[in-house]
């Protein structure tokens, strides 16, 4: 049951940016095990953040204008989006802390990649 807006349902999966760094058997065994706490801890924002957004959708259909409840909506899909954004940041330096220097130079590039748009770097 993996939430529609996960990067997982995206077909972002790790296991190809994994393979590209070269872990090692006992590294993989490892990330493996931090992918997979991460994953259903994800996968519970995202489904948090999603019954935020539906409640928001309900407000718009039924309302005519910005009123103090649809500002709480909001406010609460922004509450959800962060937690979700903290613990993908929490991940990407677990991960990181688990390689060695040139595989942390690759994971890095390719996740300011991603972050950015720019390749190879945020800078």
């Amino acid at each position: 049951n993996v939430c529609p807006h996960s990067k997982r349902s995206a077909g972002l999966e790790c296991g190809g940016l994994y393979a590209r760094l070269g872990l090692t058997a006992e590294q993989a065994k490892t990330v493996d095990a931090a992918d997979s706490e991460f994953n259903s801890k994800s996968d519970a924002l995202c489904k948090i953040m999603c019954a935020d957004r539906l409640a928001l959708a309900e407000l718009v259909e039924t309302r005519d204008a910005f009123d103090a409840d649809v500002e709480k909506a909001v406010s609460k899909i922004a509450i959800s989006q962060s937690e979700l954004e903290k613990e993908t940041a929490k991940h990407v330096f677990r991960i990181k802390n688990l390689l060695t220097p040139e595989q942390r130079k690759k994971y890095t590039g390719i996740v300011c990649n991603g972050l950015c748009g720019k390749k190879g770097s945020c800078r």
